[in-house]
């Protein structure tokens, strides 16, 4: 592709950055990361990185046998969490910085926990390197509950992509298999909803968290109506 067709071309189909972690659990102020996925789409052509690291703490048994990590693999094959943790977030810092779009489903766990470990590990957060303006972020559960709001079922990875006829893979839950998965699922949504490619960076955050608020006022209304000590969801996206 010439370069002035890669610039006429949607944004989907210039550059975007896959993101996933696999942790020790699902609370940033105590979990870890253990594994990070990174794919660099271009034009089509994945360039993957990978960074298995050593939490420090064991891994419950509960979220091994979710993501198939071992104590004894992670201290064995983990790199020093400030050395991971420094290039993953160089990384991504300097792509949002350009412009491209960082995508992840549920994204914002995986941008939560991360800033919490950079913290805890005293580097620079996202926030501190990006000052503040975290995007552009394209989340596609974010996308789907607004797209397709009253499909019935679960949202899981899987089960989203099952909704939009991608075939299932046999290593979900592996960072460099959820990677893969939503990229693909991103691109399948584009072409039901072509809108999408329509919108620029900035236009897509708005219309996610705008999507998002709503949403999330709904299932706070119908959740509340059957479990009073229900602890609403955040009308705020992104959440981190």
């Amino acid at each position: 592709m010439n370069e002035m067709n890669h610039m006429n071309a949607p944004w989907l189909h210039q550059e975007v950055l896959g993101f996933d972690t696999e942790t020790t659990g699902v609370f940033t102020s105590r979990d870890h990361i253990a594994t990070v996925s990174l794919i660099r789409r271009t034009n089509g052509e994945d360039a993957p990185l990978y960074w298995v690291i050593n939490p420090g703490v064991p891994m419950p048994p509960a979220a091994g046998r979710v993501n198939g990590l071992t104590d004894e693999y992670l201290q064995a094959n983990g790199v020093d969490p400030r050395v991971g943790l420094e290039e993953v977030a160089g990384i991504l810092a300097e792509t949002m910085l350009r412009g491209v779009p960082v995508v992840g489903f549920n994204v914002t766990f995986d941008f939560a926990i991360l800033e919490a470990e950079l913290k805890r590990h005293g580097l620079q957060t996202l926030h501190q390197r990006l000052e503040g303006q975290l995007e552009p972020i394209v989340d596609p559960l974010v996308l789907d509950r607004i797209l397709d709001r009253y499909r019935k079922g679960k949202r899981n990875l899987a089960s989203v992509c099952t909704a939009y006829d991608l075939p299932l893979r046999d290593d979900f839950h592996n960072a460099q298999a959820d990677v893969a998965a939503t990229l693909d699922l991103l691109y399948a949504m584009s072409e039901r909803f072509p809108e999408l490619l329509e919108m620029g960076p900035g236009e897509i955050m708005r219309f996610q968290a705008e999507g998002h608020s709503q949403w999330a006022q709904s299932f706070n209304e119908f959740m509340a109506a059957r479990k009073p000590d229900f602890h609403p969801v955040s009308l705020r996206w992104p959440q981190f």
